[in-house]
């Protein structure tokens, strides 16, 4: 790993996800001389802290993202098109959490515990993709099994949260909690519908089929890391009224028929992964026991009544697991196989 140090651009630092890439940079074991957090002009948040200290929030633009050795972009697309465009034409390493970039631009799509090989695309548009937090637990979670088990197929639920859109969606869960202990009517622009003391049935636009384009594209870019199928993988998502941490109930079926003990045994032995075997404190995770965790937490692994499938839970930590985490592995992986 190279010891320069690095100038950091951070775009979106005042966002959920941004914040948490900002905060993780000054804990993790990298050579980091200098984080610059940028957010657009519109932003009305004016510092972010780092080290202890107050830093001035920059306003997004070219010259800047031109100006860092590495660049995270985590951004809505819509402001990300710009910034993106330039970091690829000038060459600067970047990694892509806006949604901007992926296979479809010859850029790699990298959860790096199951598909850090893949990472090998990146010298040639100097980009990589990190997936959504989704993706990551997924990929997680059904790697190890692939490893040992060959092909699967995978269907269930993934419960997001309001982190899943991003510090708006965090502030509207909170104001709408607040109006409507007040009996006011609660402000409905990110979840149109409500969420306080309820759920969203559904996350993203209904398609023809019946499915959503946010369960499509997750089973797709599964698939895609995983190297399987698509077909292999169905999930159903929706959104609960809590603020931070994701959840899968899953159902697991292996070509070579794996039970349940040998399922946990698996997990077990992986690195991001956190069950009652490894050491694990909480038996059934919870969104709230996953809080500030790194790694993926799974209980309630069991075998199907009839046989062939295995059931499973699964909680993380949103951000810091499926977000900041995976962003900063990538990070972590480019710079140990030298390719920055």
């Amino acid at each position: 790993m190279s010891e320069r140090k690095l100038r950091i651009g951070v775009t979106g630092a005042t966002g959920a996800v941004g914040r948490e890439i900002v905060a993780m940079l000054g804990q993790v074991d990298l050579p980091v001389g200098e984080i610059v957090p940028m957010a657009s002009p519109a932003c009305t948040v004016h510092t972010v802290e780092i080290g202890g200290k107050n830093v001035r929030i920059e306003n997004l633009s070219s010259e800047l993202v031109a100006s860092c050795d590495v660049v995270f972009m985590a951004v809505p697309p819509e402001v990300a098109g710009e910034p993106v465009r330039v970091a690829m034409d000038e060459g600067i390493p970047l990694v892509d959490l806006s949604g901007t970039v992926g296979p479809a631009q010859g850029v790699p799509l990298v959860v790096p515990c199951a598909n850090r090989i893949d990472l090998q695309g990146f010298r040639e548009h100097q980009a990589v993709a990190s997936p959504r937090p989704d993706v990551v637990g997924l990929a997680t979670l059904l790697s190890p099994l692939m490893a040992q088990a060959g092909d699967l197929r995978c269907r269930g639920t993934i419960l997001h949260s309001a982190a899943s859109a991003g510090r708006a969606g965090i502030e509207e869960l909170s104001n709408q909690v607040v109006s409507l202990f007040n009996s006011r009517t609660p402000q409905r622009k990110v979840f149109e519908r409500g969420l306080a003391f309820d759920l969203e049935p559904t996350v993203g636009t209904v398609k023809s089929s019946g499915w959503t384009d946010h369960e499509l594209r997750c089973g797709l870019q599964v698939a895609d890391v995983l190297g399987l199928e698509a077909d292999r993988v169905a999930i159903t998502s929706v959104t609960g009224p809590w603020f931070n941490g994701i959840c899968f109930a899953l159902q697991i079926e292996t070509d070579a028929g794996l039970d349940a003990a040998q399922v946990e045994e698996i997990l077990a032995k992986s690195p991001n992964i956190r069950s009652s075997l490894s050491g694990g404190e909480f038996e059934t995770p919870s969104p709230r026991s996953a809080d500030g965790i790194p790694a993926l937490l799974v209980g309630r692994v069991r075998n199907d009544p009839s046989g062939g499938i295995i059931h499973l839970w699964a909680a993380a930590d949103e951000l810091r697991f499926g977000a900041a985490g995976n962003a900063l592995a990538l990070l972590t992986a480019l710079l140990e196989d030298d390719l920055i």
